[in-house]
């Protein structure tokens, strides 16, 4: 890095500087009724379907031999305890 490309001491900004961005911050938003939360039911099909294509595939994937050694190790030591 050159000395070009280095920032300025002038230029760095302490952290307790910064000020919060108050236009990001939510709105306060009118209550809603149960009915209003509810997603169209072809939606949530779809979400449905997509999810459980995802969780499906974590289920098929083999267990990593290091956590079947973590398990078999605490296994051993509560057999030691008890």
């Amino acid at each position: 890095m050159t000395e070009r490309d280095q920032p300025k001491p002038e230029d760095a900004t302490k952290v307790t500087d910064v000020q919060p961005n108050l236009a990001l911050a939510e709105p306060d938003l009118p209550a809603r009724s149960q009915d209003d939360a509810a997603l169209d039911p072809e939606v949530q099909a779809f979400i449905g379907r997509h999810l459980k294509a995802v969780y499906d595939q974590v289920l098929a994937e083999p267990v990593p031999d290091r956590l079947i050694e973590l398990l078999e190790q605490l296994e051993q030591g509560k057999a030691g305890k008890s």
